[in-house]
């Protein structure tokens, strides 16, 4: 059996670029790379027949320096070339690359997984590497072993003893996760590229996310949570169920298609589907005398489908015909909308049994940056981008402010509620 070496980082100094060459790249490795002697070219450059991660082309060393002062990035661990230094450039493919990256070994043997040889993988930008070695993911190259799912990004490669690598304690903290078939393994991810989550989506921008090591996806950490089965008052009457999107599925909350990811959907109601970000997203119910069904409080500040909706698609009030860009009610049921005023709902009332000064209507409120806003009569979340009742009094004098959802507000018929305006 074929033995493979290691990965050699540590660069071998000389006066004359063309011997370094000679000298890093030795020639028990002279197969796997291709080596040919370097061609002495003018300005100092030098041809060298590398098989470039994939295709046999000729890449011409250069000298980065003042005659090329634009920053040079390495296509294969897409981390920028140092100043004075040597690299690689793939005229034909107009790529570059460290000197040591473009000489890595096509195979080697690595002590965490001395079964089968491990095969160097290139970077296209879309294929990410999940590393075995420090659960870490990122879009560079590494190496990938042909007979199984192992994976070991550059640096990991490079490490010569196992005790520098903790894959089988990090391993050890697998999660089971509820709507993905495979356990999910937390991760390190710092990459800016963007990735989507399996889930939602969404890219992954967090430091720490969940990867699956078996079909390699990402999560976001709080979508890797998301439970199989969820009870939602947008469709009460039956549970919904976390499955891959269904063709041309289209989200009842927020009215778009759905294309990718993951849905809760209702078993028994066909029709019946929502995006994860539109179950965890924050709303408020109004029971009103202008519609037949209960109405759901949206705004397009802070919904994550709404805001990226495409300009000409928009909700349009039942009552107007306007649209609806601010804070809003809609029926989720019959795919209706209404603005606040159109609803309509009194500008000012008194709710006695609750607070002693009149409580005026506003579109929204931020009352800080906590990130938590509650309601002072059901004591649930509140969406600080809705429209809510709030005491001006309080606020001005105070500085304790009283805010409450409109449908909490306005609940009930007895003396307590008093409309003013």
């Amino acid at each position: 059996m074929q033995e493979y070496p290691l990965i050699n980082w540590s660069p071998m100094v000389s006066d004359d670029p063309g011997e370094e060459v000679t000298k890093q790249i030795q020639p028990q490795n002279a197969a796997l790379v291709g080596f040919h002697e370097p061609e002495r070219k003018p300005h100092c450059q030098r041809q060298i027949q590398i098989e470039e991660f994939g295709n046999n082309h000729v890449l011409t060393i250069h000298q980065y320096g003042d005659d090329n002062p634009s920053p040079v990035v390495c296509d294969a661990c897409h981390n920028q070339i140092p100043y004075s230094s040597s690299y690689y450039t793939c005229e034909f493919c107009n790529l570059h690359y460290h000197k040591l990256c473009a000489e890595l070994p096509r195979n080697i043997r690595h002590p965490l997984h001395s079964l089968h040889p491990l095969l160097l993988h290139a970077s296209n930008g879309t294929a990410p590497i999940f590393c075995d070695g420090c659960l870490h993911v990122s879009f560079d190259s590494g190496y990938k072993c042909q007979e199984c799912l192992f994976q070991l990004d550059l640096k990991c490669a490079s490490s010569l003893t196992s005790h520098q690598l903790h894959t089988s304690e990090n391993k050890k903290n697998t999660v089971v996760c509820s709507i993905h078939d495979h356990k999910l393994t937390p991760i390190s991810y710092t990459s800016n590229r963007e990735f989507a989550c399996k889930a939602c989506t969404f890219p992954v921008s967090d430091t720490t996310a969940y990867g699956c090591f078996y079909c390699f996806r990402i999560f976001h950490e709080r979508c890797g949570k998301f439970p199989t089965t969820i009870q939602h008052i947008y469709h009460p009457q039956h549970s919904l169920v976390a499955k891959n999107v269904r063709f041309r599925s289209r989200c009842k909350a927020c009215d778009s298609y759905m294309l990718l990811g993951m849905e809760y959907a209702c078993s028994e109601c066909a029709r019946f589907a929502i995006h994860l970000s539109c179950a965890e997203y924050i709303t408020s119910t109004l029971k009103s005398s202008c519609h037949d069904h209960v109405l759901f409080s949206f705004a397009k500040e802070g919904h994550p489908e709404l805001k990226s909706m495409q300009p000409e698609r928009y909700f349009e009030c039942k009552v107007c015909g306007k649209e609806c860009s601010s804070s809003f009610y809609r029926c989720v049921e019959c795919d209706m909308n209404f603005h606040l005023d159109c609803i309509p709902l009194p500008k000012k009332v008194i709710k006695r049994n609750m607070h002693c000064h009149p409580l005026t209507l506003v579109d929204s409120m931020r009352e800080d940056d906590s990130g938590e806003y509650y309601c002072e009569i059901c004591c649930e979340p509140r969406n600080p981008n809705h429209g809510a009742y709030c005491c001006e009094e309080c606020k001005d004098q105070h500085g304790a402010l009283v805010i409450a959802h409109i449908g909490c507000t306005l609940e009930g018929e007895d003396d307590s509620l008093e409309l003013i305006s």
